[in-house]
């Protein structure tokens, strides 16, 4: 079953400054990325070679657009099992059918950059990076966000016609995704949960670097940590 992608302007847009690139751009940095040595495993490492091909003031804006849609469209290719001619195509259809889309001498622009497409769509080097960022977030739960809310809650008298004094407490809310939607939970807390929490965080940053200069020195050169550098 053939691809059809369905584009928002922002995808568009995004779109269109890679078109902008031009096929001879492209093509330099199809090179660049066929031969990074060691093999990259973070975003960070593609958008450094990219940099290292682009000029002007916004090279640093087109890199890290190139990278974003490049992770998004072969996540797309890994999910689906498609080949980057049928991902191309898909994305072909979404120009096309775009309710606020590209003029023609557009379209022709993007036409003429499809075969550097298909190379940069077909890089080992690129696959490296999605493996490693869909194995950081391989889990059946996924956070998203949290807060914790301070609560004054008022202690009445027996016929609840003053207040006598209150309580300050506080509220975790876990905001996290699973396979089925999105979800959250509460848990009340008091003050020593939350110092706990704290130190909790910092010993797991502290734990994490210190995984990190363990791999390092023991010849695993390419190690990131989870969500560094983003």
């Amino acid at each position: 079953m053939s691809l059809k992608l369905s584009l928002r302007p922002e995808q568009l847009k995004d779109l269109a400054v890679i078109r902008d690139i031009g096929p001879e751009k492209l093509m330099l940095i199809v090179e660049k990325l066929s031969v990074l040595d060691p093999p990259p495993v973070h975003p960070s490492d593609l958008q450094n070679a990219i940099n290292e091909v682009l000029e002007g003031p916004d090279r640093l804006l087109e890199a890290h657009t190139i990278v974003g849609q490049l992770i998004s469209l072969y996540s797309i290719r890994r999910m689906r099992g498609l080949s980057a001619q049928e991902v191309l195509d898909g994305i072909s259809y979404g120009i096309s059918t775009a309710k606020v889309g590209w003029d023609a001498e557009g379209i022709s622009r993007w036409k003429d950059v499809t075969s550097q497409l298909r190379d940069l769509l077909s890089l080992t080097s690129v696959w490296n990076v999605v493996k490693g960022l869909e194995l950081s977030y391989d889990y059946p739960n996924l956070f998203q966000n949290v807060k914790i809310l301070t609560d004054i809650r008022p202690i009445y008298d027996e016929d609840a016609s003053e207040i006598q004094g209150s309580i300050i407490s506080y509220n975790l809310r876990i905001y996290y995704d699973t396979f089925s939607g999105g979800n959250s939970l509460s848990l009340a807390m008091d003050e020593k949960d939350v110092k706990k929490l704290m130190k909790v965080c910092e010993r797991a940053l502290k734990k994490a670097e210190t995984a990190k200069k363990f791999m390092l020195t023991h010849d695993v050169k390419r190690t990131f940590i989870c969500g560094e550098d983003e």
